[in-house]
């Protein structure tokens, strides 16, 4: 900025020298001030613009006290440079000679302001320097970050579609098509922030992509080992299905009709579902042999639910039969389990101290009992609704005990 010969300050006089000097000072102040404040308002930017993109939000701490902090300095940045600016507006270059003690003063004035701020962006800056640079690196490395990530997507799509044994089933091609679309969204994106998130949202994609198409290379093996499986249930079912009519009849025979009409439609229901079982693996089974592992596999899903549903319905009336018998033979037997349970709590309400609250309940569950003994009547008795009457009693007093126990705690 150093003039030869004429300058606005006229001949190099002491004042114009002076003037001069000030002004050049205040001229390097004022561009230092440029660089400093858009160094770190580039860098602020980047902070907010990686706010909430991975990995990246958590480096960058403090964001919203530092943001807020650098809004007030950077205010104070935009007053002195316009001073400086209606200082180099009112003594431009051209001014007359006689203005070079007021030019002198005022450059020198407004260079203080301009380092002053200069000063607060240091102070700031190094308050916050490893926040700072690392949002501006962060962005620097965007576009970089962004052809990783295309890179990624291109080899998963192209080990994906190199595998012809998997390249149809469902799952890869569903997680082919989540990664052609997070792909797309990438090449939308403008911002910083928008990029960073759909280059990770890709990156995730592509892991996906390799992982599905690693679990549907291992599905072969795993269906043909269901297959197997899924028969050998089958086949047990059969078995067992072939013989609940001849446990109904022995329902039917040695106890009253009331024991067991609730099952009534256990056989056809045991039957319907192994069925609908067999069918689903014969059709996994045609699946796996035109090579979908994957849909075999949902099939065979199927088939397990339904001969769950087989297998329910046929223990139902065996499990009742076993019952039925058991009671049969030994009714006292199961009647003193009972009662031992309602003396038990009996003892328990005494020990604590509650006979007033609880012991006529507990009284009436021994009443019950006795009812339930005396209902034991005829050739068949119903002992389905005497061993239901049973069970209704020891949860109830089960239920005693809970709440005795709550109560006492309680105090």
């Amino acid at each position: 900025m150093s003039r030869r010969g004429s300058s606005f300050f006229g001949r190099e006089s002491p004042a114009g020298a002076a003037a001069r000097a000030a002004q050049d000072g205040a001229v390097a102040a004022f561009l230092d001030l440029d660089t400093r404040q858009r160094y770190v308002s580039e860098a602020v930017d980047a902070i907010g613009a990686l706010r909430d993109t991975g990995s990246y939000a958590a480096a960058l701490t403090g964001r919203g006290g530092l943001e807020s902090a650098w809004d007030a300095i950077e205010q104070r940045c935009f007053a002195a440079s316009s001073h400086y600016l209606a200082v180099a507006q009112q003594y431009p270059p051209e001014s007359a000679g006689s203005h070079s003690q007021q030019a002198a003063t005022a450059y020198g004035q407004v260079h203080l302001e301009l380092a002053q701020a200069a000063g607060e962006i240091d102070a700031f800056y190094q308050a916050n320097r490893q926040a700072l640079d690392h949002a501006n690196q962060a962005v620097a490395a965007t576009p970089a970050v962004a052809r990783a990530a295309r890179e990624l997507a291109a080899g998963a799509l192209e080990r994906a579609l190199g595998d012809a044994a998997v390249a149809g089933y469902p799952s890869v091609v569903r997680a082919q098509q989540d990664l052609d679309q997070a792909c797309a969204t990438l090449d939308r994106a403008s911002s910083v922030a928008d990029t960073r998130r759909a280059a990770e949202e890709v990156t995730a994609k592509a892991h996906a992509l390799d992982g599905a198409v690693k679990a549907a290379g291992g599905a072969g093996q795993a269906a043909r080992t269901a297959l197997s499986s899924v028969r050998t249930r089958i086949d047990a079912l059969n078995t067992r299905t072939g013989r609940l009519a001849e446990t109904n009849s022995a329902l039917l025979r040695e106890f009253s009709a009331a024991s067991s009409r609730d099952l009534s439609a256990n056989i056809g229901l045991a039957r319907q579902h192994l069925a609908e079982g067999e069918q689903d693996w014969q059709a996994a089974r045609d699946l796996l042999g035109r090579g979908d592992a994957e849909q075999a596999l949902a099939r065979l899903h199927d088939a397990r639910n339904h001969l769950a549903e087989s297998e329910t319905a046929a223990r139902a009336l065996t499990d009742r039969l076993d019952a039925l018998r058991e009671v049969k033979a030994d009714p006292e037997g199961a009647v003193k389990k009972v009662r031992f349970k309602i003396r038990d709590a009996q003892r328990l309400v005494v020990d604590r101290g509650l006979i007033p609250e609880w012991g006529s309940v507990l009284d009436s569950q021994m009443a019950r009992l006795d009812r339930a003994v005396d209902g034991l009547t005829g050739v068949h008795p119903d002992y389905w609704s005497y061993l239901s009457e049973l069970g209704a009693i020891t949860a109830f007093v089960s239920g005693v005990v809970d709440r005795v126990r709550g109560q006492v705690s309680g105090r």
